[in-house]
Protein backbone atom coordinates (compact mmCIF):
# COMPACT_ATOMS: atom_id res chain seq x y z
CA UNK A 1 0.00 0.00 0.00
CA UNK A 2 1.50 3.62 -1.26
CA UNK A 3 0.90 6.12 1.78
CA UNK A 4 0.11 9.40 0.33
CA UNK A 5 3.40 12.32 0.88
CA UNK A 6 1.94 15.32 2.38
CA UNK A 7 2.45 18.47 0.34
CA UNK A 8 4.63 21.03 1.70
CA UNK A 9 2.68 24.61 1.70
CA UNK A 10 5.38 26.87 0.12
CA UNK A 11 4.53 31.01 0.18
CA UNK A 12 6.38 32.39 -2.79
CA UNK A 13 6.38 35.78 -4.63
CA UNK A 14 3.35 36.77 -1.93
CA UNK A 15 0.91 34.23 -2.39
CA UNK A 16 0.34 31.43 -0.31
CA UNK A 17 0.88 27.96 -2.14
CA UNK A 18 -1.00 24.77 -0.68
CA UNK A 19 2.11 22.59 -1.83
CA UNK A 20 5.69 23.86 -2.78
CA UNK A 21 4.86 21.82 -6.49
CA UNK A 22 2.72 24.20 -7.44
CA UNK A 23 5.49 27.32 -5.99
CA UNK A 24 7.74 26.00 -8.27
CA UNK A 25 5.16 25.90 -11.24
CA UNK A 26 4.34 30.32 -10.34
CA UNK A 27 8.01 30.59 -10.54
CA UNK A 28 8.51 28.97 -13.76
CA UNK A 29 5.48 30.72 -15.62
CA UNK A 30 7.54 34.05 -14.26
CA UNK A 31 10.27 33.08 -15.62
CA UNK A 32 8.92 32.33 -18.90
CA UNK A 33 7.43 35.65 -18.41
CA UNK A 34 3.85 34.54 -18.28
CA UNK A 35 1.36 36.60 -15.99
CA UNK A 36 -0.65 33.86 -13.72
CA UNK A 37 -3.12 34.14 -11.22
CA UNK A 38 -3.31 31.55 -8.80
CA UNK A 39 -7.11 29.62 -7.66
CA UNK A 40 -8.32 32.09 -9.97
CA UNK A 41 -12.40 30.91 -9.62
CA UNK A 42 -14.31 28.20 -8.55
CA UNK A 43 -16.21 26.24 -11.17
CA UNK A 44 -18.74 24.01 -9.88
CA UNK A 45 -16.95 22.12 -7.41
CA UNK A 46 -13.61 22.45 -9.00
CA UNK A 47 -10.63 25.18 -8.56
CA UNK A 48 -7.94 25.50 -11.14
CA UNK A 49 -4.44 25.64 -9.54
CA UNK A 50 -3.70 28.22 -12.31
CA UNK A 51 -4.93 30.64 -14.87
CA UNK A 52 -2.49 31.97 -17.84
CA UNK A 53 -3.26 35.31 -18.84
CA UNK A 54 -2.04 34.86 -22.64
CA UNK A 55 -3.79 35.49 -25.25
CA UNK A 56 -5.92 32.46 -25.01
CA UNK A 57 -6.44 32.49 -21.40
CA UNK A 58 -4.95 28.54 -19.86
CA UNK A 59 -6.45 26.88 -17.14
CA UNK A 60 -3.89 25.05 -14.92
CA UNK A 61 -4.17 21.67 -12.81
CA UNK A 62 -0.64 20.32 -10.92
CA UNK A 63 -0.02 17.34 -9.66
CA UNK A 64 2.59 15.36 -8.92
CA UNK A 65 2.75 13.01 -11.59
CA UNK A 66 5.91 12.01 -13.35
CA UNK A 67 5.14 9.49 -16.25
CA UNK A 68 2.99 11.50 -19.30
CA UNK A 69 0.90 8.85 -19.22
CA UNK A 70 -0.07 9.59 -15.91
CA UNK A 71 -1.13 13.48 -16.98
CA UNK A 72 -3.08 11.57 -19.19
CA UNK A 73 -5.17 10.53 -16.90
CA UNK A 74 -5.19 13.68 -15.11
CA UNK A 75 -6.67 14.92 -17.90
CA UNK A 76 -9.53 12.29 -18.63
CA UNK A 77 -10.65 13.67 -14.74
CA UNK A 78 -10.73 16.97 -16.07
CA UNK A 79 -12.33 16.63 -19.53
CA UNK A 80 -16.10 16.96 -17.71
CA UNK A 81 -14.81 20.71 -16.34
CA UNK A 82 -13.55 21.74 -19.46
CA UNK A 83 -16.63 20.44 -21.40
CA UNK A 84 -19.08 22.19 -18.92
CA UNK A 85 -17.26 25.53 -19.26
CA UNK A 86 -16.86 25.33 -23.42
CA UNK A 87 -18.64 28.62 -23.88
CA UNK A 88 -15.79 30.00 -22.69
CA UNK A 89 -13.19 29.24 -24.92
CA UNK A 90 -10.26 28.42 -22.27
CA UNK A 91 -7.49 26.35 -22.98
CA UNK A 92 -6.61 23.58 -20.25
CA UNK A 93 -3.30 22.05 -19.43
CA UNK A 94 -1.68 19.47 -16.71
CA UNK A 95 1.59 19.71 -15.25
CA UNK A 96 3.46 17.70 -13.59
CA UNK A 97 6.83 16.88 -11.54
CA UNK A 98 8.70 18.40 -14.64
CA UNK A 99 8.73 19.35 -18.05
CA UNK A 100 8.52 15.82 -19.75
CA UNK A 101 11.02 14.87 -23.04
CA UNK A 102 9.44 14.96 -26.12
CA UNK A 103 10.76 12.22 -28.15
CA UNK A 104 9.48 12.15 -31.95
CA UNK A 105 10.76 10.23 -35.27
CA UNK A 106 11.45 13.59 -37.13
CA UNK A 107 11.79 16.00 -34.71
CA UNK A 108 13.66 18.79 -36.86
CA UNK A 109 17.96 18.53 -36.30
CA UNK A 110 17.05 15.49 -34.25
CA UNK A 111 16.56 17.17 -30.72
CA UNK A 112 15.01 16.12 -27.94
CA UNK A 113 11.99 18.73 -27.83
CA UNK A 114 10.58 19.74 -24.41
CA UNK A 115 7.31 19.64 -23.33
CA UNK A 116 5.53 21.74 -20.07
CA UNK A 117 2.51 19.09 -20.16
CA UNK A 118 -0.24 18.47 -21.83
CA UNK A 119 -3.30 20.75 -23.01
CA UNK A 120 -6.39 20.54 -25.27
CA UNK A 121 -9.03 23.42 -26.20
CA UNK A 122 -12.47 23.13 -26.00
CA UNK A 123 -14.63 25.03 -27.55
CA UNK A 124 -18.61 25.61 -27.91
CA UNK A 125 -20.50 24.64 -30.98
CA UNK A 126 -24.15 24.62 -32.23
CA UNK A 127 -23.84 24.55 -28.32
CA UNK A 128 -22.37 21.49 -27.94
CA UNK A 129 -18.73 20.84 -26.48
CA UNK A 130 -16.27 20.55 -29.07
CA UNK A 131 -12.50 19.38 -27.82
CA UNK A 132 -9.71 19.10 -29.18
CA UNK A 133 -7.11 16.41 -28.39
CA UNK A 134 -4.87 16.29 -25.90
CA UNK A 135 -1.26 17.16 -26.80
CA UNK A 136 2.02 18.65 -26.32
CA UNK A 137 2.02 21.89 -24.98
CA UNK A 138 5.49 23.49 -26.04
CA UNK A 139 6.97 26.28 -25.38
CA UNK A 140 9.04 28.24 -27.99
CA UNK A 141 11.17 31.31 -28.23
CA UNK A 142 11.03 33.89 -31.18
CA UNK A 143 13.53 33.19 -33.79
CA UNK A 144 14.12 37.15 -34.02
CA UNK A 145 14.69 38.36 -31.03
CA UNK A 146 14.98 35.28 -29.10
CA UNK A 147 12.99 36.59 -26.11
CA UNK A 148 9.05 36.18 -25.35
CA UNK A 149 8.45 32.63 -24.68
CA UNK A 150 5.81 31.68 -26.53
CA UNK A 151 2.50 28.49 -25.60
CA UNK A 152 1.66 26.42 -28.14
CA UNK A 153 -0.20 23.00 -28.55
CA UNK A 154 1.41 20.75 -30.88
CA UNK A 155 0.11 17.39 -32.82
CA UNK A 156 2.33 14.98 -34.10
CA UNK A 157 1.62 13.80 -37.51
CA UNK A 158 2.12 10.11 -39.24
CA UNK A 159 3.27 10.43 -43.14
CA UNK A 160 2.07 8.13 -45.58
CA UNK A 161 6.04 6.89 -45.90
CA UNK A 162 5.72 6.11 -41.99
CA UNK A 163 7.72 8.98 -41.09
CA UNK A 164 6.33 11.04 -38.10
CA UNK A 165 6.39 14.55 -37.23
CA UNK A 166 5.00 17.66 -35.15
CA UNK A 167 3.00 20.60 -36.46
CA UNK A 168 1.84 23.60 -34.39
CA UNK A 169 -1.96 23.68 -34.01
CA UNK A 170 -2.78 26.72 -31.48
CA UNK A 171 -1.10 29.15 -30.54
CA UNK A 172 -1.99 30.15 -26.73
CA UNK A 173 0.31 33.65 -26.79
CA UNK A 174 1.25 36.05 -25.32
CA UNK A 175 1.44 37.86 -28.23
CA UNK A 176 5.19 39.14 -29.36
CA UNK A 177 6.41 42.47 -29.55
CA UNK A 178 8.40 41.93 -32.57
CA UNK A 179 5.06 40.39 -34.59
CA UNK A 180 6.31 37.09 -35.59
CA UNK A 181 3.38 35.30 -33.90
CA UNK A 182 4.16 31.88 -35.61
CA UNK A 183 8.05 31.81 -36.35
CA UNK A 184 10.04 30.08 -33.10
CA UNK A 185 11.99 27.88 -31.59
CA UNK A 186 10.84 24.88 -29.84
CA UNK A 187 13.17 25.12 -26.71
CA UNK A 188 14.94 21.46 -26.39
CA UNK A 189 14.37 19.86 -23.13
CA UNK A 190 17.88 21.00 -21.35
CA UNK A 191 17.16 24.31 -21.81
CA UNK A 192 13.39 23.91 -20.18
CA UNK A 193 15.16 21.73 -17.81
CA UNK A 194 17.89 25.03 -16.58
CA UNK A 195 15.14 27.06 -15.88
CA UNK A 196 12.86 24.35 -14.20
CA UNK A 197 16.56 24.10 -11.92
CA UNK A 198 15.81 28.01 -11.48
CA UNK A 199 12.32 27.71 -10.30
CA UNK A 200 13.51 25.08 -7.99
CA UNK A 201 16.38 27.31 -6.81
CA UNK A 202 13.61 30.00 -5.64
CA UNK A 203 11.44 27.89 -4.22
CA UNK A 204 14.09 25.53 -2.32
CA UNK A 205 12.87 23.54 1.05
CA UNK A 206 14.91 24.38 3.86
CA UNK A 207 13.43 22.62 6.74
CA UNK A 208 11.69 23.25 9.36
CA UNK A 209 13.32 26.25 11.53
CA UNK A 210 13.41 25.63 15.72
Amino acid sequence: MTRAIPAIPTTSQGVNFRSRLEARWAEMFTLLGWRWTYEPLDLDGYIPDFMLHLGTPVLVEVKPVVLRSEAFAVANDLQPHAEANAARGWAWMVVGCAPYEVLRWAWPSGSHAGSIGITCEVTERDGEAVSSSWDDAMVSACVECREEWQLSRFIALAGDDGTRSMIRDSIYGPRRRCGLQAQGDVADVSRLDGIWREAGNRVQWRGKRT
